[in-house]
């Protein structure tokens, strides 16, 4: 008998409230941008930071929080920029730098926002990349987004790491001490990329192999 249990590409339940949404100096900037973000005189906001950094996340907790309209391929057509702006005050955009749009639809969708002169509408939009290092080829658009207010999410301090970890492991439904969590934030790499990919091997590990957390954990870091 082959004592090893096969990994299931189970879907987990992920919680999705700001409660579950840690704060710490990594991305506090951001946090306190979006709190206020509707009752200071801005209309666009561009966060970016490193993949898995949260962005999403985020982004997407305040576009239920104030039923902003998320923005996706369907929409990019010149024709539909005035309905759109016409329907709604507060818009979303994520994965800016990923996405394929139409640089002339932006540079459209920002003029129009400019002249409307609404200082209602809000645009949120989240990126990897700052705005200077998009490689936009449409200089209008490139002055039209350097309007934009940017703000960095920063790479995961200590505190983050430790409670990304935990909560990675409540999900994933391993149950560890806070010893076990120091050890491991104290030896993985520190960026968030880095942290997840570690955390999901060490529950594949775990599955594959029914074995102690720790040892699991050691032998990936010195296998």
């Amino acid at each position: 008998m082959i004592n090893q249990q096969l990994l299931l590409d189970l879907q987990f339940s992920k919680l999705s409230d700001w409660r579950d949404f840690y704060v710490t100096k990594s991305n506090s900037e951001a946090v306190q941008w979006l709190q206020h973000f509707l009752s200071i005189d801005i209309n666009i906001l561009w966060i970016y930071g490193d993949e898995k950094s949260g962005k999403s996340h985020l982004g997407k907790l305040w576009a239920n929080s104030v039923f902003a309209r998320c923005i996706i391929k369907r929409d990019l057509s010149i024709d539909s920029i005035e309905e759109l702006l016409q329907e709604n005050n507060f818009f979303y955009i994520d994965d800016a730098d990923l996405i394929k749009v139409d640089e002339e639809w932006f540079f459209h969708f920002f003029n129009y926002i400019i002249y409307a002169n609404n200082p209602k509408l809000k645009i949120l939009i989240m990126s990897r990349k700052r705005i200077i290092n998009l490689g936009v080829t449409l200089k209008d658009l490139s002055s039209r987004l350097m309007t934009a207010t940017e703000i960095h999410i920063n790479a995961p301090d200590d505190e983050l790491i430790k409670k990304l970890i935990w909560k990675a492991f409540f999900e994933y439904g391993i149950r560890c001490s806070d010893s076990d969590i120091n050890f491991i934030s104290s030896r993985i790499n520190r960026t968030y990329v880095d942290i997840f990919e570690f955390i999901d091997n060490i529950h594949r590990l775990k599955i594959e192999s029914n074995e102690p957390l720790l040892k699991v954990v050691k032998n990936l870091l010195y296998k």
